[in-house]
């Protein structure tokens, strides 16, 4: 989902946080090396093996694998996250006064923000019941949070203008990013093999109940 932000932050700056890795999964991705994004490893349970040891053609894809995790035709699909990382997000434009006129006023901006998911698989995570879900519970598992896929929020910001100026708002979210490996179990042999992975899984969306940063600037009216 792409980020979207229109006219209409006030509420307190946050400072940006980064919380410390988690301790790593039995499960955890191998060392990727030069790894461009996820990829697909065969091995034991709770043991990916090692990237390259399992043929490109006898080996499912990524999307192969997530379908079968999304649609629960296997017997086990888990999240294993290795790490997360709370930063401030980009700050968007998200709207503006002027004041035309020869004194200092007060001008109110109204706003609205909505911020959403991206991800290393170059799917929408947040709508795939299946891989959401169990992606949640693992989150809320490691690090004792809920996950929020988007928030959309809509306050308003007071200032005062000077005489022929124009004042710019812009807001940011923090957000919180995940890497981890998905881990399945098949009742049968798939592709040869009943343990697969899909390791190096990136997953960023906007942070949990926290509030936006704010920032104005302040220029020129076309008056």
């Amino acid at each position: 989902m792409m980020r979207k932000t229109t006219a209409a932050v006030a509420l307190t700056a946050a400072t940006a946080l980064t919380v410390p890795l988690a301790p790593t999964s039995a499960s955890a991705a191998p060392d990727s090396g030069t790894s461009s994004g996820p990829y697909v490893t065969a091995g034991k349970p709770g043991q990916p093996g090692a990237r390259g040891i399992t043929a490109a053609e006898d080996s499912p894809t990524v999307q192969e694998l997530l379908d079968k995790c999304d649609g629960g035709d296997l017997d086990v699909c888990e999240f294993h996250p290795s790490g997360e990382t709370i930063s401030q997000g980009e700050f968007k434009f998200a709207g503006s006064a002027a004041n035309c006129a020869a004194d200092s006023q007060t001008r109110e901006i109204n706003w609205s923000s909505t911020e959403g998911e991206t991800n290393s698989l170059g799917i929408t995570l947040g709508v795939k019941a299946g891989l959401k879900d169990v992606y949640e519970v693992s989150i809320e598992t490691t690090y004792g949070h809920e996950w929020t896929w988007s928030k959309t929020t809509q306050d308003k910001l007071t200032q005062t203008v000077s005489p022929g100026k124009a004042v710019n708002l812009y807001v940011a979210a923090d957000r919180s990013t995940v890497t981890g490996t998905y881990e399945m179990h098949f009742g049968d042999p798939y592709y040869g093999h009943y343990y697969w992975y899909v390791n190096d899984v990136s997953v960023s969306a906007p942070t949990f109940n926290t509030p936006w940063h704010t920032r104005t600037e302040e220029t020129d009216a076309n008056c």
